[in-house]
């Protein structure tokens, strides 16, 4: 597996991720472009920003998986409701919120 290797704009810290740390999201109407986003576990921010057509590539190449930007919930899921915002309150509140929202690779 790929290692990419970016550099936070927040802390500006040297940030090593896996391709499914990374999200990202394609712009149906333009062919490979859109935008991307990571989590940088030393400052605990998460950054997103626009991806050129040459990034996006070098993504793909990596093994980052695409999502597309109109994709919707399948339908089987239900909406949040209060108690699930609760408890994603509860779980930002754990020094490893990160790694347990994202779960086992």
């Amino acid at each position: 597996m790929s290692t990419i290797r970016t550099l936070c704009p927040r802390c500006m810290s040297t940030v090593d991720l896996d391709p499914p740390e990374i999200l990202l999201i394609a712009i149906p109407s333009a062919a490979a472009t859109g935008s991307y986003a990571y989590h940088c576990g030393a400052c605990q921010h998460v950054t997103a920003a626009p991806v050129s057509h040459a990034a996006f590539v070098v993504l793909l190449t990596a093994g980052v998986q695409v999502q597309s930007a109109d994709s919707t919930p399948p339908p089987e899921q239900a909406p949040l409701c209060m108690d699930d915002l609760i408890e994603f309150h509860r779980l930002l509140t754990t020094a490893d919120w990160f790694t347990q929202l994202v779960g086992p690779n």
